[in-house]
Formats: C-alpha cells, sequence, structure tokens
C-alpha cells in the first residue's frame, strides 16, 4: 500500500478515532523531545514473515490458527488470528529490554470481526508483561484491552505506563477467545504496527494549561470531611475498617475540557499510616468511548507516601484523544485511612491530528 493511500485511507480515522496518535505528529523538534521513535519490539509492523514471524511467539491450538493479511493500516501485511470453533489462541512479542522507572507509550492498531463480548463468549484482549531480571517472572501486568464491540475499521490501543523499578524487561501479551456458548459470526481479529518507544521526561511549560477538579462525593462509606489542608477545606475520606476494597473516593467528571494532547494528572492524596507495605490506592485515567478505555494507571502503597498525614502528589502522564470523556479516579485499597483532595490536569503538549502528520504516526 503506498503512503499517500494510507494517509487518505486512515487519516480519516485519526481525525475521529484518536488523538493519541499525534504524540507523533508534531514538528521534528518537538517530536525529538516527546518520544523515541524507535520501535522496541522486533517486527511490530509484521512485515517479517515467519512461522512463528520473527519476534513473536503464538500458540494456535487445533481449530485456531493465524495467518498475514493484506488487510493493514500500514505496509504489505498485518497478523490475522482466527478463532472458528471454541478455543483461544494466544500471541506474544519475544520480551525486551527496558529501564525501570522510565516512561513508555504503547501503541497497537486493532480490528475485529465477530462480537467482542463476554456476554456472548468471545473475548480479545491485550496487555503489557514487565518482567524481572530472569526475565521469566512477572513483576506487573497493565491491561490495555480494547474492549467489546465490533471493530470494522483499525483503531489504535495506546497506553503510558512508568516501566517498575525491578522490570528488567516487557512483552506484549494478548489473544483471541471463543467459548462454547459463542453464536456469532467466525471470531477474528487483526493487529499491525504494535509498538513500544521510550517516552522523554516529562518537561511543563510555564504557561500550561491547568483544571482542577476537587473530591466532593460520598460514596460506600467514604466521607466528605473538613481539612485545613485540602483546597476549599474538605476532602474526601475513607476509613480503614468502614470502606470496603474497591470503593472509588472519586470519579469522573467526564470532562472535555482538554484538547488533543499529551498531561499529567496530579493527584493529591494523605494517609494516616505509612509504614505498611501494601496498596492503599489506585489511580487511574479513563476516558469513556474511547476503544481501550484507561489510558495510564498506578497502585499506591502506603510506604509511597514521604509522611503521614501530610498531602502527597501522585501523577500518571497520559495522551488525551479525540473519541471520549475524561475521568480521573481514585478507589481506596485499604492498608490504612485515606484522604483525597483534589487532582490537577496539566498540559504538556497540543498536537495536530492534520492527514500529512497522521504518516509520521505511520512509521513513514
Amino acid at each position: 500500500m503506498e503512503t499517500n493511500n494510507i494517509i487518505r485511507r486512515w487519516g480519516s480515522v485519526l481525525g475521529r478515532a484518536l488523538g493519541v496518535a499525534v504524540i507523533l505528529a508534531l514538528t521534528a523538534p518537538v517530536l525529538q523531545a516527546a518520544v523515541e521513535t524507535k520501535n522496541l519490539f522486533q517486527n511490530g509492523d509484521f512485515e517479517e514473515a515467519g512461522t512463528p514471524p520473527p519476534g513473536w511467539i503464538i500458540k494456535a491450538p487445533a481449530g485456531t490458527s493465524y495467518e498475514f493479511s493484506s488487510k493493514t493500516i500500514s505496509g504489505k501485511q498485518a497478523l490475522k488470528l482466527t478463532a472458528p470453533v471454541p478455543g483461544s489462541i494466544e500471541v506474544s512479542s519475544e520480551p525486551v529490554p527496558v529501564s525501570g522507572g522510565e516512561d513508555y507509550l504503547f501503541t497497537c492498531w486493532f480490528q475485529s470481526e465477530g462480537q467482542t463480548n463476554r456476554e456472548e463468549g468471545y473475548q480479545s484482549g491485550l496487555g503489557l508483561v514487565w518482567l524481572d531480571e530472569s526475565g521469566r517472572y512477572a513483576v506487573r501486568r497493565d491491561s490495555t484491552s480494547p474492549g467489546y464491540g465490533l471493530q470494522t475499521d483499525y483503531l489504535p490501543i495506546t497506553w503510558t505506563a512508568t516501566a517498575p523499578p525491578n522490570a528488567y524487561k516487557v512483552q506484549v501479551s494478548g489473544g483471541l477467545t471463543v467459548s462454547k456458548d459463542y453464536k456469532g459470526p467466525t471470531a477474528v481479529i487483526y493487529l499491525d504496527d504494535v509498538r513500544l518507544m521510550k517516552l522523554s521526561r516529562p518537561s511543563i511549560p510555564a504557561d500550561a494549561r491547568k483544571w482542577e477538579y476537587p473530591g466532593r462525593m460520598e460514596n460506600g462509606g467514604v466521607k466528605i470531611v473538613e481539612d485545613k489542608d485540602a483546597a476549599g477545606g474538605k476532602a474526601a475520606f475513607a476509613e480503614l475498617g468502614k470502606v470496603k476494597n474497591g470503593i472509588p473516593l472519586i470519579f469522573g467528571p467526564y470532562t472535555r475540557e482538554q484538547p488533543v494532547g499529551e498531561y499529567l494528572a496530579t493527584f493529591r492524596l494523605k494517609v494516616k499510616d505509612n509504614t505498611r507495605n501494601e496498596p492503599v490506592a489506585d489511580i487511574d485515567v479513563n476516558a469513556m468511548g474511547n476503544l481501550n478505555g484507561q489510558m495510564a494507571s498506578k497502585t499506591i502503597l502506603a510506604t509511597d507516601f514521604k509522611q503521614a498525614g501530610v498531602y502527597q502528589d501522585f501523577s500518571l502522564r497520559f495522551v488525551r484523544p479525540e473519541m471520549g470523556a475524561l475521568e480521573f479516579r481514585v478507589f481506596y485499597r485499604g492498608a490504612t485511612d485515606l484522604w483525597f483532595d483534589k487532582t490537577t490536569v496539566t498540559q504538556l503538549g497540543a498536537f495536530t491530528t492534520d492527514q500529512e502528520q497522521s504518516a509520521i504516526w505511520l512509521g513513514q
């Protein structure tokens, strides 16, 4: 497929589906500062044929299959996984080296045939698996599932993540599962242009735009309490033993205020006891109505707080896509009492999504 044809065909997809692609669609000097465009995954575009393709591990039991397809987002071929009978087909990349504590951007183009719905017995998904020094044991798994529903066009999945401090390698892992209850058409997914790229350290412009979302929600035992150290003098409070694991202190606001761009979502939190090496909160950025929903997430331990009883900021880096209403969530995980003050969203960069720049995203 010629580059110009790709741009004409998929420029409209980028325009309506995802501004996240535009992290690569900057002018050259800014692009170099934002992301290293070298793909860490070998053969992420599946242009090198083989059984399995170089750089990939595929487990295809009887009744399932994989092949190369001319239905692509770029290049000559993509990977097609098929499960015409009940069963599962698994695909994963060969593990590649990473640096603990560094930021990475994962992207993949995804298309499906069949109804990707758990209730109908059809599931597909992808994830990042961060591995220890031996390359055999997972130290963390990040879900980047494309969700449910028929995807008739290629749409991008994206995920920004900080490699765990004890991670030495990472691989993308996922596949397709069809149960005996599935009654739909032959289950097929297509994967193309799978990338993992190292991000630079975030740089906050002096004139960066900011939005603040305070926590004012009572839910599942979470209370709004007086707190002189919180914005407006009030905070959302989850008390140990009175709020169940997984209850949100805040979700929403389902905002579309932020234009397409790169951002930091900063959550202001406080704990009663910072000595317990246990999870106290999960924070995430979610785009309701986007293909893969969750943009970034992190589990916070009580020991991650430098001081007990003092507010501390925890940030997630993400790219705001065109599709989806944003929400910034904090879930209580126990360990100790937890207070949530507010979320501050800071714009690191604004991007465009025109057809000419989509060629950069496609690696042309």
